[in-house]
């Protein structure tokens, strides 16, 4: 798996910032596929630790923040957690592509919050 691979990476760089954020976005994208609950939930909570690693190594790279604010809002349906790491992504000016794709959903998470 993706997942697997950013472990090698890992394995010889632990504080490698992009390997731990994608390590963590391929875990939550994979429970998409899973049927069991307590695989999801594990799942998702091995994701959110990379994640949160990779803030706390580099809080200016916007990926980790952008991926954190759609896993609160898409897979764990807490669009208030959701906020503030989504602001956090666009004021690290992400890409314009990713940006496009967050705006929208900060609006939503604000929306329903």
């Amino acid at each position: 798996t993706a997942a697997a691979l950013y472990d090698q990476v890992l394995e010889t760089d632990p504080d490698d910032v992009e390997a731990l954020t994608y390590r963590g976005w391929t875990l939550a994208l994979s429970t998409r596929s899973m049927e069991d609950s307590t695989d999801v939930t594990d799942a998702l909570k091995s994701s959110i630790d990379s994640l949160g690693r990779a803030v706390e190594l580099d809080p200016e790279y916007p990926d980790a923040h952008c991926f954190l604010g759609i896993i609160q809002i898409r897979f764990l349906q807490s669009p208030s957690s959701a906020v503030p790491f989504l602001e956090r992504c666009l004021d690290e000016n992400p890409p314009a592509d990713v940006r496009t794709l967050v705006e929208p959903l900060l609006d939503e998470a604000r929306s329903a919050s």
